[in-house]
């Protein structure tokens, strides 16, 4: 594992010498990408990374389109500095250093980053939202902001820059209209391609491209999956757990993308037998391959199968090998999609002594046609097997489309926003909402499901009633209702308002009076469970005070209170008299709402008030009369 070096400014220094001696320190101490980095080259390989300019669109550079000095150097200390301690495969780093590049040059300022400012950084902010995407300049927006409180944390530029975005984030989903149409048919494969894959699977193809393909794309339709998740996927990856009915869950162990943590990826029930079928096929597929990745382990200067002796072995087999990928731990000889060299050509022999390692894009050149793109590209899987014939519009897709499906088909079936972020191996939940494509008819139609009451086929006046219904209610209506909020606990419902105070019995919930729950519920279960587990701590509480434990009396107390309440309110959830929908919630004469406190005492000074104004009439309708 590389070092992580840190840069730390000299106070007493002035920016231009702790610039100097930051992109010394990358240059000269830093090992990311290799001791041995050339760092003068403008094209990093180990990096993958080209230094060019916001004209530069591929790797190859043009050496016209480099960066100009002096921020080229530092382009490269930044960059390699970045990726030492926040690795990252989408090099956002280059994009945003691009366009500040270019905002220093139209500015007609010299491109050097001691110059920063706001209105270089400002500049680049417009070059970037007329250069990507909504979603792809938020992103580079956010990353020029980083850099602006880098350069001035490290002491970098004279002075502090204070600069904010102004991009926004995009909205991640439109529910209407023709982009929302257009955004969904972009997003999210159509059926007639479905239907051609799942035709190709079922016809058990033989050649190796067609078995590639297809198994690759029904694993994708079995577990929301990036491809290259699925791509790395241990030879071992299968997993079985007995369930509490006896039946066998089926899953694969995944190492996430994007920081997700390793987890096993549930198959639906329905798409087991798919997933096991297209495993044993891709199985099946790369066994010699990674026979021939074993061989080279164990004989690293012997060609396989001619056993000649070369030292130029190395040359030849992948980079990085015996490592598949380094970073999830798995080698050749142990990763599923392990290949023969070309053996997915298709006018090209298999080479019986080399491996190879398929990437995203072998997947994607085969599910769509380019015979309008110049140059040579073989007919894709469509084309192969007759899909596209007589077809104005060809099909096509790529590997992402899949995972967008099943989010969305996810949605549609009412998973929770939690349970499709774990399974789909995501860190945060709000990551959800870019995969959501749901209609804004699907939306109502799911609302009508829960209340039939809603329906579309009446007046609009009818229609804005029934919903006026439903809304919120008027401030006097909220101040006497019995529960004003609530959210879902263990056990049932916590009413609590969160708006006067926080919690005052964190965790604690069944002691408290504001847990409400449900006759019929099927968390009564819970409450059992629960039940018995408070009754051993008791006894072991009343076995602790015979023996003479400091403080043991205490824990008595808490648990037998406990155990009474639970008692009284499991034989209250089992009680046949009363009906299932029932609100159950058990009083404890200790305790006190402060919501409900206030408006007691408010109820109480109003009655007294009123009191009070009656007295008066009384005496003055007496007197006076």
């Amino acid at each position: 594992m590389t070092n992580i070096i840190q840069f730390v400014p000299k106070q007493n220094s002035d920016a231009a010498k702790n610039l100097a001696e930051f992109i010394r320190l990358c240059r000269e101490e830093l090992a990311v990408f290799g001791s041995d980095l050339k760092w003068e080259e403008n094209y990093w390989p180990t990096a993958n990374i080209t230094f060019g300019n916001l004209d530069q669109k591929t790797r190859l550079l043009d050496p016209k389109k480099a960066m100009q000095q002096p921020f080229l150097d530092f382009a490269k200390a930044y960059y390699r500095y970045q990726q030492g301690h926040r690795p990252t495969k989408s090099h956002i780093e280059m994009r945003a250093l691009k366009c500040i590049e270019r905002a220093f040059i139209e500015g007609n300022n010299i491109p050097d980053i001691l110059y920063l400012n706001s209105l270089v950084l400002d500049k680049a902010a417009i070059l970037v939202k007329q250069s990507f995407s909504s979603g792809a300049a938020y992103r580079i927006d956010r990353e020029i902001s980083r850099l602006a409180n880098f350069v001035s944390d490290k002491n970098l530029i004279p002075g502090r820059i204070d600069w904010k975005s102004p991009i926004s984030r995009p909205t991640d989903t439109v529910r209407t209209g023709i982009k929302a149409r257009q955004q969904r048919e972009r997003k999210l494969p159509n059926e007639n391609l479905l239907n051609a894959l799942a035709d190709i699977f079922a016809s058990n193809p033989t050649a190796p491209r067609d078995i590639f393909t297809s198994s690759v794309c029904a694993m994708l339709l079995c577990a929301p999956s990036r491809i290259s998740e699925i791509l790395t996927l241990p030879v071992d990856c299968e997993a079985w757990q007995t369930k509490k009915d006896g039946s066998k869950a089926y899953g694969w162990r995944f190492q996430p993308g994007k920081g997700g943590k390793p987890c096993i990826k549930w198959i639906p029930d329905a798409m087991i037998s798919i997933a096991q079928e297209a495993i044993e096929r891709i199985r099946n597929l790369t066994k010699e391959a990674r026979n021939i990745a074993q061989w080279y382990e164990r004989h690293p200067t012997q060609l396989y199968q001619e056993k000649i002796t070369s030292n130029a072995i190395y040359i030849t087999l992948p980079r990085d090998f015996p490592w598949f990928d380094k970073e999830r731990g798995i080698r050749f000889s142990e990763a599923l999609f392990c290949l023969q060299e070309k053996q997915l050509n298709i006018d090209h022999p298999t080479n019986p002594s080399m491996i190879w390692r398929p990437t995203a894009n072998t997947l994607n050149d085969d599910l769509r046609s380019r015979e309008s793109s110049p140059g040579y590209f073989p007919p894709s899987i469509f084309d192969r097997n007759g899909f596209n014939t007589n077809r104005s519009q060809k099909l096509k897709a790529n590997s992402h489309q899949f995972r967008h499906l099943l989010n969305t088909m996810a949605q549609r079936g009412g998973l929770s926003q939690s349970e499709i972020a774990r399974w789909s191996g995501r860190v945060d939940i709000k990551q959800n909402r870019v995969y959501d494509h749901m209609s804004e008819f699907e939306l109502v139609d799911m609302i009508r499901s829960h209340d039939n009451a809603l329906s579309l086929d009446q007046p609009l006046e009818e229609i804005a009633e029934q919903i006026a219904s439903k809304i919120p209610m008027t401030r006097q209506e909220f101040n006497t209702l019995a529960m004003p909020t609530a959210h879902i606990t263990e056990y049932g419902f916590c009413i609590h308002d969160f708006t006067m105070s926080p919690c005052q019995r964190f965790r604690d919930c069944l002691n408290c009076t504001e847990q409400v729950c449900i006759k019929g519920d099927r968390r009564i279960g819970r409450l059992k469970e629960r039940h018995a587990i408070v009754e051993k701590l008791r006894d072991k509480a009343v076995q602790e005070i015979k023996e003479g434990t400091a403080g043991a009396d205490r824990w008595y107390q808490i648990h037998d209170l406990t155990e009474k309440r639970l008692r009284e309110l499991i034989s209250i959830m089992e009680n046949p008299t009363i009906q299932n929908g029932a609100i159950i919630k058990l009083r404890n004469e200790n305790e006190f709402s402060p919501l409900r406190r206030a408006i007691e005492s408010k109820t109480q000074k109003n009655e007294s008030e009123q009191t009070l104004i009656e007295d008066m009439q009384k005496l003055l309708g007496g007197g006076f009369g």
